[in-house]
Parts: structure tokens; C-alpha cells; sequence
């Protein structure tokens, strides 16, 4: 009995040192609160409910809402594609300008409508490409660029033959492995 009640209090001591919060204060067997939702935030726990046992249980079951927030981090970009871009039609949007229109105002009025005109064809006439903003893959920092390269070509080797025993997909794997070993 006195280590059932050391148990406890090490186990109060201890949710009160992580500054935890108890959410089910409703007995969930016989008059007892045995099953527990504990938090670091009083706030991200609502709506305990403390429902009829499940099945043959003697505990009650319980049922709570959580309020978490998460923020999905979109790792693509979009960049202008000029490599694709419509040069073509932009050179015919250029020639077809009458130039001594736009140019006929002060400094700051011609490069407005200068910077608006480039912007307007950019938008037009060169597609958007998505980017990942880390690269397809990052390298571990200790691994050399050559380690990295030999481990891409065996997968690539590996996917061709689909057999570990050939010839290529094995001595691409010891390149590999003699690559990592030198790097570590």
C-alpha cells in the first residue's frame, strides 16, 4: 500500500513539475477518475464527456475535442519559365506599339507605363513554372557531393536491372558503400 501511494504522489509531482492539465474531472469507473487526458494547454482540450462503459469494460469511455492548428508549409514555389517563354509574340506586341505615344511625358510617367507595358507581356506570354524551394532532395551535411551522386546512381542502376545479383546494380552498390565510408 505505501508504494502504491509513493507511485502517486511521484506521479502528481511529476504532472505538476511538466505544468500539465487534467481534463476529466467526471469518474470514469465506479466513483474513481482512472482514465486521464492530460495537456500543456488548459485550452486545447474541450468537451470531455464521460459516456457509458464499451462492450464488457468496467471503465467508461471518454470522448474529447482537440483544437489544434496546423499550418501546411507549401514547399513549391512558382517562377517564371523564361526558357518556354513566347518570345515571338512578344516581339510582335513590341513592333505593333507606337513608341512616341508612350514616351511623350516626363521621366517617371514613360517608365511607369514602361515597367506596366514589360510586367503586362510577362504575364502573358511567359508560363509559370513550380520550383521546390529546398531542391528535390537535401543532402545530409556530411556527405560529399560524390557520395551523393554514387548513392543516386545506384538506385538508377538498381531500377534498370531490378536485380541485386547483376553485375552493374552490385558494383554500383560497392561504389556507394566505399563513398559513404569515405565521407563518414
Amino acid at each position: 500500500m505505501r508504494m502504491l501511494v509513493l507511485i502517486v504522489l511521484i506521479f502528481f509531482d511529476c504532472v505538476n513539475d511538466c505544468f500539465l492539465s487534467q481534463h476529466v474531472l467526471q469518474p470514469t469507473r465506479s466513483n474513481s477518475i482512472l482514465d486521464l487526458v492530460l495537456t500543456r494547454e488548459p485550452h486545447l482540450v474541450s468537451n470531455v464527456e464521460v459516456m457509458e462503459h464499451l462492450g464488457n469494460s468496467y471503465h467508461n469511455m471518454v470522448t474529447f475535442s482537440v483544437h489544434h492548428e496546423q499550418e501546411i508549409l507549401d514547399s513549391m514555389t512558382l517562377f517564371r519559365d523564361y526558357c518556354k517563354g513566347n518570345y515571338q509574340s512578344i516581339r510582335k506586341e513590341l513592333a505593333d506599339i507606337d513608341w512616341d505615344v508612350i514616351m511623350s511625358k516626363d521621366m517617371i510617367n514613360c517608365w511607369s507605363k514602361f515597367t506596366d507595358l514589360l510586367l503586362d507581356l510577362q504575364q502573358r506570354f511567359i508560363p509559370l513554372k513550380k520550383v521546390r524551394k529546398n531542391g528535390h532532395k537535401r543532402k545530409p551535411i556530411w556527405m560529399p557531393n560524390k557520395a551523393l551522386r554514387s548513392v543516386d546512381r545506384k538506385s538508377k542502376v538498381y531500377t534498370k536491372y531490378k536485380n541485386k545479383d547483376h553485375p552493374a546494380v552490385q558494383r554500383a552498390n560497392r561504389t556507394a558503400a566505399k563513398e559513404i565510408k569515405k565521407a563518414s
